[in-house]
């Protein structure tokens, strides 16, 4: 990929991780415009044996409905179930990227004053951008605002089983670096709208990834995710990126089951 695409190592960039190989992307340079407060960090979590959990929910613009609608039901829940103690909320998110929308810009303005929870990335919001929006995601967390044991990665158009999400997480260990979904095994499409070219990808399969849907990343493995993406070239579709190729690199084990379903 790097030989099809004459990527040049960035002059100037520090690398996260030099053994990684020389930086391609420089994820470190993302800019927020709307930021939410970093997570919290609670004492219950010190004297438990709970999991803080982040909730990042990747949103478009113009999605209001959406995220009213998971502020009312699901998010709500679990921000309820905090007496289960297994698995506390210190914060969550709605993470958007910009639009040349201005009523719509106005509007995100006046939903981040009120609830203070969007997270607006400085680009463009388009679905093959999507890769971008989970660097600067992963940016954002790298940067201290929130150091937790799991984030759950989450797209809008998703119902998460509040019961079920907790009862997955009680046996993860949160020092290993791990990321937790659905398997997905595809191939890549020569024809149509996910059309990916020969010279972009010449095998015949995309290595065994996390369907983009849902996932749980352990909060020790948002680094070396982070730095992977620094060294490997962009791709469209950011699950096949993120959880393919990324963990592949930055040795991070990726689990699958059913169980993980959101």
């Amino acid at each position: 990929m790097v030989a099809q695409s004459w990527l040049k190592p960035l002059p100037g960039v520090k690398p996260l991780r030099p053994d990684f190989g020389p930086v391609l992307n420089d994820v470190t340079s993302f800019r927020y415009p709307i930021e939410i407060k970093s997570c919290r960090q609670d004492n219950k979590i010190r004297r438990t044996n709970a999991s803080g959990l982040f909730v990042a929910v990747i949103s478009a613009p113009d999605h209001f409905e959406k995220r009213n609608l998971i502020r009312r039901t699901w998010l709500r829940q679990l921000e309820q179930k905090q007496s289960n103690r297994s698995v506390i909320l210190t914060g969550h998110g709605f993470i958007l990227g910009l639009t040349k929308d201005l009523k719509i810009q106005e509007r995100i303005k006046a939903e981040s004053d009120k609830f203070n929870d969007i997270l607006q990335i400085d680009m463009i919001d388009h679905y093959f951008n999507l890769t971008l929006k989970d660097v600067g995601l992963l940016n954002w967390l790298n940067k201290d605002h929130c150091r937790v044991d799991f984030v759950l990665k989450v797209d809008d158009d998703i119902f998460v089983n509040v019961r079920n999400l907790i009862s997955s997480m009680k046996p993860l260990h949160p020092p290993e670096k791990s990321l937790y979904g659905s398997e997905t095994d595809d191939r890549p499409q020569r024809e149509g709208k996910f059309k990916v070219s020969l010279e972009n990808w010449p095998w015949m399969k995309y290595p065994i990834y996390v369907s983009g849907g849902g996932m749980i990343i352990s909060g020790s493995a948002i680094s070396s995710l982070l730095a992977a993406a620094q060294t490997t070239p962009y791709f469209p579709f950011e699950d096949t990126y993120l959880t393919g190729l990324c963990t592949g690199k930055a040795e991070i084990k990726v689990r699958c089951s059913p169980r993980y379903k959101v």
